[in-house]
């Protein structure tokens, strides 16, 4: 990890604290949330957290809870979990095209 863990987005450091306090927050949201609070906050867990694989539990505890098998979506349950998915492969696409942001 080292100084180059500690330089990230103008100086952000997200600490294991922070990531572990954030992945509690979210947990907590999903039961007294509605659910685009907790997808807004994972998104933004998603942007400032470098490989932020802690957000796949809320949502997969949003998929559990409260998803239904949806015609729509052929009878695929775990919607949540595969738009988090998506976004995660989207936003790490993006970042490793950000000039300032720097993966370790």
């Amino acid at each position: 990890m080292g100084r180059d863990y500690e330089k990230r987005i103008g100086g952000f450091s997200p600490s294991p604290i922070f990531r572990a306090s954030a992945c509690l927050f979210l947990c907590f949201s999903v039961f007294f949330f509605p659910w685009g609070v907790t997808f807004t906050g994972i998104f933004l867990t998603l942007l400032i957290t470098p490989r932020p694989y802690e957000v796949f539990i809320p949502a997969f505890l949003l998929d559990i809870l409260y998803s239904i098998s949806n015609p729509m979506w052929f009878g695929f349950r775990f919607v949540f979990v595969f738009l988090i998915l998506i976004s995660f492969v989207f936003v790490e696409f993006i970042k490793q095209r950000i000039r300032f942001y720097r993966t370790p």
